[in-house]
């Protein structure tokens, strides 16, 4: 095998590639990346490069964070600073990754921290311009209340990581900032990246259209007249003891044309075809709720009132309903004294599927939706030491959890909620293993947290189980994920999907000799 610097290749070499003037290219001629990115790669460099305003759209694995990282580099060289928004979680994972890229002599920092320590950082930038970074690391709380400080300072450049995390709403207070952040010029700039532009429903999709395209869509009248058909229905209104009248999306339309203006400044790559990797096998477990968790099941169902001591929980809306349903297949002790841990099948059934794979030969990885399901699956495998991932611990001990998963021997399982423990981690190196114990509605979020263990180069199959609890909502949250995929497939474009995998087409191209050397210099 090669030695490492050998693979390494001259940015300038990247950008003669995308057509970048011999002037330019000696510009960036001391700077060696550590391999060379393969096409999709410099497709999405060419891209960015060439639209102030344009997606990245690559699934997880298949390297964005080398683009970002590219253009980033690129325009600080120009003097235009880059403002990088991303979870906490991977500011570690940017800073390594940035490490790696040798001669770049940019000054990197992240904006972390409590809020009197970044108003102090950020008071120093505007002071003392030389101590100024050329790329800043924030999350999108941060980047809320900074964004036009840093652009008063020369931060013309915006990079949204993970975006399908804040663009579900155009309403949402971060689609707004960016809005206004392009609105200040013509020159600034916007990448928008996710392996998930669409993470639940096609709707969804507008305020990242919007952001990229805003002259094709007017408004989101005109996106929702453009692609979604309405029904009438009827719903309880509680507080009026009667029903309402209310529309709802009952079917999508014109998506090929969603798809077009979707990629119109866009790159999307696909995991699958990309890295070649093979379909991971997908298995739906079912079990049956016990007597005693059954009767506590259908009484809040039907009765959609349940008083708990002096409270009381009202389930009457279809939202709360749907929730405190999920809630009561994981965590009944929740709703009723009488009913505890050991009366759940769900944890039986999950403590099975433990069981037979063996976590004495090979690391296993659980999610869990909500809260107390971590916790009462920590409890349940507290003998096998655990690492557990989700919000109360935060990402500085998430990111601690999952390095002793890493590391630690003894640790032999990871529980960890989508959420917390679906993004930036990678896992695929010690764990190809994976249960859903609670079904997640939203395809994104699925494909997030499964790829975590799907890595480049992987030797051993990627298994994941789904439990699925008869007769109650569990069969249907997992449908309608499903039938949600299907519709986000058929804008993405995608031929290699979970779905398919799901539903038995396996049959994938062996890998390139391109995708064997980026495998072996990353």
């Amino acid at each position: 095998m090669l030695h490492a610097a050998s693979r390494r290749v001259k940015f300038s070499d990247v950008l003669q590639e995308v057509g970048a003037t011999e002037e330019v290219q000696q510009k960036f001629a001391h700077i060696h990346l550590p391999f060379r990115p393969m096409a999709h790669q410099i497709k999405g460099l060419d891209s960015s490069l060439f639209h102030p305003r344009s997606g990245l759209f690559f699934e997880p694995r298949t390297g964005k964070t080398l683009c970002l990282q590219m253009l980033a580099i690129y325009y600080a060289h120009f003097g235009v600073g880059t403002m990088q928004i991303m979870p906490p979680a991977l500011f570690s994972q940017f800073m390594h990754d940035y490490s790696l890229i040798e001669g770049h002599g940019l000054r990197i920092e992240d904006l972390n921290g409590l809020p009197a320590k970044r108003a102090e950082k950020l008071a120093h930038w505007k002071d003392y311009p030389g101590t100024r970074p050329h790329i800043v690391l924030l999350s999108r709380e941060i980047f809320k209340g900074a964004w036009k400080d840093l652009y008063l300072m020369g931060f013309t450049n915006v990079h949204f990581d993970e975006s399908h995390m804040g663009l579900q709403n155009e309403d949402s207070q971060i689609a707004k900032n960016i809005r206004q952040f392009m609105y200040q010029s013509t020159d600034n700039r916007l990448v928008l990246s996710t392996g998930t532009p669409i993470p639940n429903r096609i709707e969804n999709a507008y305020a990242t259209v919007n952001l990229l395209v805003p002259e094709v869509y007017k408004s989101r009248a005109s996106f929702n007249s453009t692609h979604c058909i309405y029904k009438t229905i009827y719903v309880p209104d509680p507080a009026r003891d009667m029903f309402r009248k209310i529309s709802v999306i009952d079917e999508y339309y014109n998506l090929d044309y969603l798809s077009t203006m979707m990629y119109w400044k866009a790159i999307h790559a696909s995991k699958r075809e990309v890295l070649k990797l093979d379909a991971p096998n997908i298995q739906i477990v079912e079990c049956e709720l016990n007597t005693k968790h059954r009767r506590l099941y259908n009484k809040v169902i039907n009765e959609r009132i349940l008083e708990i001591g002096d409270e009381i929980i009202d389930a009457r809306t279809a939202q709360k309903l749907r929730q405190v349903a999920l809630q009561l297949i994981s965590v009944p002790e929740e709703f009723s004294l009488d009913v505890k841990v050991a009366d759940n099948s769900v944890y039986d059934t999950v403590k099975a599927l433990v069981e037979s794979i063996n976590p004495d030969n090979e690391r296993i990885t659980i999610f869990a939706n909500f809260t107390r399901s971590v916790e009462a699956l920590a409890r349940l495998f507290r003998h096998l030491n655990p690492a557990v991932v989700y919000g109360p611990y935060g990402p500085e001990k998430n990111a601690k959890e999952v390095q002793r998963f890493h590391d630690d021997p003894k640790c032999r399982v990871l529980i960890a909620n989508p959420a917390a423990g679906g993004v930036g981690f990678k896992l695929g190196d010690v764990c190809q293993t994976v249960i859903f114990a609670e079904p997640v509605s939203s395809p994104g979020v699925f494909d997030q947290a499964l790829s975590r263990v799907m890595l480049m180069g992987q030797t051993e199959p990627v298994v994941c189980y789904i439990v699925k609890v008869n007769r109650t909502l569990s069969p249907i949250a997992i449908d309608q994920m499903l039938n949600k995929f299907r519709d986000i497939n058929e804008v993405m474009k995608s031929k290699k999907t979970i779905l398919e995998a799901l539903m038995g087409k396996q049959n994938y191209p062996e890998q390139d000799e391109e995708v064997e050397e980026y495998l072996e210099a990353a």
